[in-house]
């Protein structure tokens, strides 16, 4: 089980555990939820303050999980972007800094491998600025380079 999923589940577990005077822990999980709703509907500015705001309280069960998705989200934001490079290669570079921060903290050890994982993602987009070309626009970049090479040499 990855870390990230085995962090939900036992903190799903605790939440089913809990009483109804145990208004911290589901006051943890609604923030959490809302935060995630942000993510999955494309909103990653918003869902990434969120995530940064829980990962800053030690005492909320999700705070290791906030922080790898608080940098997961500038990646998602990275990749599902309009073809502007510069917005892809800023959102792509504010990830890669969070992801070596987490990396940096002993404290979130348990998001490490997940971090990493990611990190090595951010690091072949941003080494490849043509990732998101076509297949069409690729074959006919290759050719150019194939046939310019031919009529020259």
């Amino acid at each position: 089980m990855l870390p990230w999923k085995k962090v939900r589940w036992t903190h799903g577990r605790r939440l089913a555990a809990a009483n109804a005077t145990d208004l911290a822990l589901v006051r943890a999980d609604r923030a959490y939820q809302i935060a995630a709703a942000y993510f999955h509907t494309g909103e990653f500015t918003i869902a990434q303050e969120a995530f940064e705001a829980i990962a800053k309280d030690s005492s909320w069960p999700y705070q290791q999980l906030a922080a790898y998705l608080a940098a997961r989200a500038p990646v998602r934001k990275g990749t599902l972007n309009n073809g502007d490079e510069e917005y892809h290669s800023d959102a792509l570079a504010q990830a890669e800094a969070q992801l070596r921060a987490i990396l940096a903290d002993k404290n979130l050890a348990e998001m490490h491998d997940s971090a990493e994982r990611l990190l090595g993602f951010v690091r072949v987009a941003t080494a490849t600025p043509e990732w998101r070309t076509s297949p069409e626009e690729l074959l006919a970049t290759a050719d150019q380079a194939l046939y310019g090479e031919k009529k020259s040499g």
